[in-house]
């Protein structure tokens, strides 16, 4: 209980101090987590995924957006793609 108290009292600072739309998308993340994020967490930790040396694996939850972009972006500017074997995971590959 205290836990949801403590998220309650966030949603109502966000919402008084930058407004409904911050507070929309913080509540999103939340539900991101909660139903997606979480379920996938225990799931892998019950059958961990083979190891693969060489190998760098991006996810986020919008496909290629945020600051994984950013970095794979910066890892293939600066050569890393010759070194290792750079992967994205993304939920629609058609779109990317």
């Amino acid at each position: 209980m205290e836990r949801a108290q403590r998220i309650l009292k966030k949603f109502s600072k966000i919402l008084k101090e930058q407004g409904a739309g911050p507070l929309f998308t913080t509540f999103k993340g939340y539900v991101t987590y909660a139903l997606y994020d979480r379920w996938k967490v225990r799931k892998t930790s019950q059958i961990p995924p083979r190891m693969v040396k060489n190998r760098i694996l991006f996810e986020t939850n919008d496909d290629f957006t945020d600051n994984c972009q950013a970095l794979f972006d910066y890892m293939v500017a600066n050569g890393y793609n010759k070194k290792y074997e750079l992967v994205w995971l993304v939920h629609e590959p058609r779109e990317v």
